[in-house]
């Protein structure tokens, strides 16, 4: 039984991960703060602090596989100078750290995937769609990305490497739908500005699948977009969200303006456009179980 190690696997998408690769007949460690005991075959608790470089040396050598998911939630809180320093910080720090362990320690992993983000970008121009070779953008969360994608290059030399950029994940309980949740159970359909902004989005389980085909195919190396083939705008995405979670609904306008007075500087990145295209990974292989924002709506909401 080969053994996968999850760093930040006790959020949103590491919970969801965690399951899957269970299912898929994997041992699960789960790297967190603290070790703690379960109950749940195959599944392992262990210990690391990244900051002051400490791991549980026994547990990191058991592993095959590597998935970081490490990082403070960009959309958590108000962007202020220390919070935006945090969120570079406890992504570049965590994954250097780990490129150090696997410089120095005594292992097996043959496979490292790295999380990054459509922030990558910036936000997208005209009808074009982001592809793996665009640039990085100038912008707070364009160099975050960069600077994460780096302190993971060294990596590379060492084993497999695969990054993922993560377009905006749509699962019921967290991340966009999460937020969403109370307006929804007013039957309140929240609209970002104009709402004609594109946004590149994937299926939770559809993300995790995607991991999970990454680890098991020794082929794919590199960046790859973790986005559905089909972008939605968000006045588009919300609709066919509030419809299957409602059934009827009224919009809610929410206007740039008050957008900006409430989240300062992070509601620039809800009010962007941002398209990603999924050539990529489809020409890899990789087949969506939900290409498109009213399937997927129907799925989370059935």
């Amino acid at each position: 039984m080969e053994t996968v190690g999850i760093f930040g696997g006790s959020g949103f998408t590491g919970t969801a991960l965690t399951q899957l690769l269970l299912q898929s007949g994997y041992r699960v460690i789960i790297f967190s703060r603290q070790a703690r005991e379960t109950s749940t075959p195959n599944l392992q608790y262990s210990a690391w602090q990244p900051d002051t470089e400490q791991i549980d040396n026994t547990a990191f050598c058991s592993l095959d596989h590597i998935i970081n998911l490490s990082g403070a939630g960009i959309a958590d809180k108000r962007w202020t100078p220390a919070r935006k320093q945090l969120i570079i910080q406890s992504r570049t720090t965590s994954t250097s750290f780990l490129a150090r362990c696997l410089q120095s320690l005594p292992h097996r992993v043959r496979t490292h995937i790295n999380a990054s983000a459509s922030g990558y970008y910036g936000p997208s121009i005209g009808t074009h769609s982001f592809t793996e070779q665009d640039p990085p953008a100038s912008d707070y969360l364009g160099q975050t990305c960069q600077a994460w994608e780096a302190s993971a290059q060294p990596i590379a030399a060492i084993t497999r490497l695969v990054i993922l950029r993560f377009g905006i994940v749509l699962g019921r309980e967290g991340g966009m739908l999460g937020a969403f949740k109370p307006a929804l159970a007013l039957h309140l359909a929240p609209i970002m500005g104009g709402g004609q902004q594109w946004i590149g989005w994937i299926h939770l389980q559809d993300l995790c699948r995607m991991m999970l085909y990454a680890l098991q195919h020794t082929e794919m190396n590199g960046a790859y977009n973790a986005a559905a083939p089909e972008p939605a705008q968000q006045k588009q995405l919300v609709y066919a969200v509030a419809k299957a979670a409602c059934g009827w609904f009224i919009p809610a306008p929410a206007p740039a303006f008050v957008l900006k007075a409430m989240l300062g500087e992070m509601s620039g990145q809800l009010l962007q456009s941002n398209r990603m295209s999924a050539h990529k990974i489809q020409e890899a292989g990789f087949v969506f179980a939900f290409p498109d924002i009213d399937t997927a709506a129907r799925d989370l909401y059935r």
